[in-house]
């Protein structure tokens, strides 16, 4: 249509909105996100859920959906993740221990599991014991009877004294070096493993122990109570000798019937008629030491007549040796009547 010069020209209008139709990305978005399948189909949700959120803007319609997309999808995100993280925890606790190669059983020729664990019943060819085997053991038997008894006659009342415990271990290294009950075991274990030789070509050795052919050839033989019995007094006679050694051990290092003085590392006893002088009162002590007494030794004491002291009196010597002994004479010229005398003072010299 062509205007006039009267006619006035009108402009064409501006573009409508779009039809309000919410995008099809969108709704796509929003199933994917929903579903967040192993996090797979959550990551499109969110891409597509950015993709079309614009594309919503411009249609005017589906800008929440797409919204909704991102964040659902952004949730099961971070879902996994928080899953992710306390499932490789608890997996990590409670992981089965892989068993070490002691446990694993082995097909390897040559290597023996649980299942074919060696016994004496898989060597023994024919009987598990012979008239040799027992008399073997009769012979143990019999030795060792006579080593027992020998030793609860020696060792008995010795452990009594410090001293004649002392005296008899040292006169008789057995008693301190000779383990009564290692020695029965170790000669039992021997007389075992060749009873098990013998009735199985030489084989006792491939078993790690020879118990349990020992127990059933000793009833076999019918001697198991005679070894409970000797086993239970060699027990009785390696105890004896334990207390021997102890006692032993405890003897004091002054010689037996003498006094320790305290703390001076000098040991007295008193002498009778052990006084040179015939004059007066005379007590008289012999003395040793431990260590020598380069200055001599003092002694003083108490003169006491009807419990009441009454004077003093005192002794010296010179230089007294280690372990060599000397006399002290505590002597009192005046007076009469009875009169005793009491120890008080002992003390190296210097």
């Amino acid at each position: 249509m062509t205007s006039g010069p009267d006619s006035i020209a009108v402009a064409p209008p501006p573009p409508g909105p779009a039809s309000g139709k919410t995008p099809g990305i969108v709704v796509a978005a929003l199933v994917l996100s929903i579903l967040g399948l192993f996090g797979i189909t959550a990551i499109i949700g969110i891409i597509l859920g950015f993709v079309g959120r614009g594309q919503a803007k411009k249609a005017g319609a589906g800008v929440g959906v797409a919204t909704a997309a991102i964040i659902i999808g952004a949730a099961w995100i971070v879902l996994f993740i928080i899953i992710g993280i306390f499932g490789s925890s608890n997996s990590t606790s409670t992981a089965p221990t892989a068993p070490s190669s002691s446990e694993t059983p082995s097909d390897e020729p040559g290597v023996e599991t649980e299942e074919d664990v060696i016994t004496y019943e898989d060597l023994v060819v024919g009987n598990v014991t012979t008239d040799e085997i027992c008399e073997s053991y009769s012979n143990v038997l019999e030795t060792f009877s006579v080593v027992v008894s020998k030793r609860i006659k020696s060792l008995a009342g010795k452990a009594d004294d410090p001293y004649t415990a002392a005296t008899f271990v040292r006169r008789n290294a057995w008693v301190s070096k000779d383990d009564a009950l290692n020695k029965f075991a170790s000669q039992w274990e021997n007389a075992a493993t060749t009873a098990l030789d013998s009735v199985s070509d030489g084989r006792a050795g491939q078993l790690e122990s020879t118990d349990a052919y020992f127990d059933k050839s000793l009833e076999e033989c019918g001697l198991s109570d005679a070894y409970k019995a000797q086993l239970s007094s060699v027990i009785k006679v390696n105890a004896t000798q334990r207390k021997v050694v102890s006692a032993a051990d405890r003897k004091p290092w002054y010689p037996k019937g003498y006094s320790e003085y305290p703390g001076e590392d000098l040991a007295y006893k008193y002498t009778k008629d052990g006084c040179e002088s015939n004059y007066g009162y005379c007590w008289s002590y012999t003395v040793i030491s431990a260590f020598g007494c380069l200055d001599g030794v003092y002694a003083e004491g108490n003169i006491s007549q009807n419990d009441t002291i009454i004077g003093w009196t005192n002794d010296t010597i010179g230089y007294l040796p280690p372990f060599k002994k000397a006399q002290l004479e505590m002597q009192d010229f005046g007076g009469s009547g009875t009169k005793s005398f009491e120890l008080t003072q002992m003390r190296c010299s210097g």
